[in-house]
């Protein structure tokens, strides 16, 4: 008999008949044989978790992995094949979001209930553990189903019955629209923006669904006008950060690159960088002389499943010299150690000697054939995962620990793990565009909510009489000081906290009619809601908003636009208007500035 895996890869082959009967035929003959392997050992966990996906239960379960659970302890066989690397002898896992429970199909009487002494130590919300029980009859039958459709989904997903799978290429993945001429990239992104106005403006309606229409509800279709979608003034190779994978392509050989494929079932791959559009001809020479390297050390990528190997990620910044406006490169290379040992050590002369001569070039000689290295560094831990802790040693190499770029004349320090926005040139046409937006004099104190490392503000302090900062987190005010301190900025004060605790004390030092802006550029994840709470509270009569996720802005202006109520008793904003600013050419996300004003009561 055939594991369902094999019968699902023949589902999805090249040789399955266009025709519908013999597709039908051959979805029947794979879900017929599907109980010789594994639904007859199956178990059913009750996770507490209606939102939790197929994905996340796996990360879950990779997290306890080699842990010392009681009686148990888990640990991957030496050769473990796609879902055995999370469990061995998991076969599948079923997992509706619309439901709490998810089913786990083992291979075996054994490793089913192997399984349930491992699974019964997992938790789901607040800390409730899971119910784990063998599974009936009735649920193996309805899996079986389930199973079914599976596979006639996956066969569509992979060109049956004339449809084509969503990404054919690591470009399709990561720069989407490489294709498409770069006026018609515009225009398209334009359209994406029309949409989301229009979804803002539906909530907007939606929230006085018991209460009169105010007239600044505009009678289009979109919240706000859109002026247009300022283009970037570079397209190609613009990105000053990219941080590879490094794993193995698909001839199992190691390579830095992007990681493409199922890589939740380890059936992902490494594709290289070396055609794409969006990375610089410096990052592509680093990756290549990092790749040789690797080859010849003889250390492995590592493998988060099974948590072997040595080489994590590369990440690699671009910065301007400050002497001669030269190109300079930081480089930082994770790997897979808890201290630094001998093994480690050996890495780190052989990297060394590797860009050595690199970093002896001078950064206006530097080429994409040849960059300067400006910062060469290791960073390592043993986190399940690669997202590298803030606290995980780094050694430095070579050179500093941090590189400069510019915006607008500004100059601004750029480690590692900070924040910069990924297109430099492009950024200062964002910078100017907020200017005009905020409409900018010497009588204006601006609020920098959510400020990070400064870079607005900075950029916008010598329009202005005061520049206030406000970020919760400590590492980013310290840039912050540290950055204005560098460009003699002194028209500015950062403070460490949360907006809605200092703004208002900060702010009663200001005259009453003090012409107080606030911008607000938030992660993709949006305004935390408290903060929107204070924006709507708050004496502020006009804000700007920074959004490189529009879906989140949708959301936050919601609370922002809807009518008063007990709990927000203050004068709703407006969105006013609107400017798109492409900061990602082939890519289907831009940058959206959207002025918000305070309305009146006639309004």
């Amino acid at each position: 008999s055939y594991s369902f895996c094999t019968l699902l890869h023949l589902a999805m082959s090249e040789t399955v008949s266009e025709e519908k009967k013999d597709l039908e035929k051959t979805i029947n003959e794979a879900a017929a044989s599907i109980p010789t392997k594994g639904n007859d050992h199956l178990l059913k966990c009750d996770t507490f978790d209606y939102y939790a996906t197929e994905g996340t239960l796996r990360k879950e379960i990779i997290k306890k992995i080699g842990q010392n659970l009681g009686d148990v302890k888990f640990t991957p066989s030496a050769e473990p094949t796609r879902l055995e690397k999370v469990i061995p002898g998991l076969v599948r896992i079923g997992k509706n979001p619309s439901s709490s429970v998810a089913y786990f199909s083992f291979a075996s009487e054994e490793a089913k209930l192997k399984g349930m002494e491992f699974l019964k130590y997992l938790k789901g919300k607040r800390s409730t553990p899971w119910a784990v029980h063998e599974a009936s009859k009735s649920d193996v039958d309805y899996f079986k189903t389930k199973n079914k459709e599976q596979i006639k989904r996956a066969i569509n997903e992979q060109g049956g019955e004339g449809k084509k799978p969503k990404y054919s290429s690591i470009h399709d993945f990561t720069e989407p629209l490489y294709k498409m001429p770069y006026e018609e990239q515009l225009k398209q992104k334009e359209k994406n923006i029309m949409g989301h106005l229009r979804k803002m403006k539906g909530n907007i309606m939606w929230s006085y669904k018991n209460d009169t229409l105010p007239g600044w509800v505009a009678q289009t279709k979109e919240a706000c006008p859109l002026e247009c979608v300022i283009p970037s003034p570079v397209v190609e190779g613009y990105r000053n950060k990219v941080e590879f994978s490094i794993g193995y392509d698909k001839d199992q050989k190691p390579a830095v690159g992007f990681l493409f494929g199922k890589t939740h079932e380890a059936r992902g791959w490494i594709e290289g960088p070396y055609d794409m559009r969006i990375v610089s001809g410096h990052a592509k020479s680093v990756a290549k002389k990092f790749s040789e390297y690797m080859g010849e050390s003889g250390y492995k990528p590592y493998d988060k499943f099974t948590h072997t190997g040595v080489w994590r990620t590369l990440l690699i910044r671009e910065g301007v010299s400050r002497e001669d406006g030269g190109a300079v490169l930081l480089v930082d290379v994770q790997v897979n150690f808890e201290d630094e040992n001998e093994k480690l050590k050996d890495i780190m002369k052989g990297l060394s000697k590797t860009f050595l001569e690199w970093s002896q070039i001078k950064p206006s000689e530097s080429t994409p054939e040849a960059p300067h290295i400006g910062s060469l560094s290791v960073s390592y831990h043993t986190c399940i995962n690669n997202m590298c802790p803030e606290d995980a040693p780094c050694k430095i190499l070579l050179g500093s620990d941090f590189i400069e770029d510019c915006a607008n004349g500004f100059r601004f320090k750029v480690s590692a793990r900070s924040f910069f926005q990924v297109n430099s040139k492009g950024n200062e046409v964002l910078l100017n565009t907020i200017a005009k937006y905020a409409e900018l004099n010497k009588d204006t104190v601006l609020l920098d909510l959510c400020c990070g490392t400064g870079t607005i503000g900075i950029s916008l302090a010598n329009s202005v009489q005061k520049v206030i900062g406000i970020d919760i987190a400590k590492s980013s005010i310290e840039d912050a000081k540290l950055n204005a301190l560098a460009n003699g900025v002194s028209n500015v004060e950062y403070y460490c906290g949360k907006c809605e605790d200092l703004v208002e004390d900060i702010l009663s030092r200001y005259k009453s009619n003090a012409n107080v802006v606030a911008v607000v550029d938030p992660p993709r994840g949006g305004l935390h809601k408290k903060v929107l709470s204070f924006l709507r509270c708050s004496n502020l009569q006009r804000f700007v908003y920074v959004s490189c996720n529009q879906n989140s802005l949708v959301e936050n202006t919601t609370l922002l636009c809807k009518p008063p109520s007990l709990k927000l008793q203050s004068q709703p904003f407006a969105p006013v208007k609107s400017i798109g600013v492409d900061l990602f050419p082939h890519c289907d996300q831009q940058e959206l500035v959207v002025l918000f004003e305070r309305q009146s009561k006639q309004a």
